[in-house]
């Protein structure tokens, strides 16, 4: 039986998998990842928080958060309105979002972070999941 950590994993992959499509070549977690030199691409991460108490009955639950980030890589120089056409669809993806136990917030606005060599995009969706 899958734990419901996995669970939500496989949840939150298929999710964006499904909804980015071919948009942009993407960088998986622990898989071998070539950036391309002229294009746009993300790279995407679950990562997972603390977890606490939910209920303390005979059905005892925990809470456990974490934060879905898409950093989005886009060649400097690219049109501006590009770049952001990609962030508006990262965060249309998790925006309010729930399936398999997953219950996403607000996604953020773009935060833009120095790179020397792209002009880079984080997008992070909070989220948390119920562990019976």
């Amino acid at each position: 039986m899958a734990s419901a950590v996995d669970t939500a994993n496989k949840a939150i992959k298929v999710r964006f998998d499904d909804q980015w499509g071919t948009t942009t070549k993407v960088a998986w977690p622990n898989v071998d990842f070539t950036p391309p030199d002229d294009e746009a691409w993300v790279q995407f991460d679950v990562l997972w928080g603390d977890a606490f108490i939910d209920t303390m009955e005979t059905t005892a639950s925990n809470r456990m958060y974490g934060l879905i980030q898409i950093a989005l890589y886009c060649p400097e120089g690219e049109a501006e309105a590009t770049a952001m056409g990609h962030v508006d669809t990262a965060r249309d993806i998790f925006n309010r979002w729930s399936g398999s136990g997953v219950v996403c917030g607000a996604s953020s606005g773009p935060r833009r972070v120095p790179d020397e060599h792209w002009a880079r995009y984080i997008v992070d969706t909070p989220f948390d999941l119920v562990d019976s």
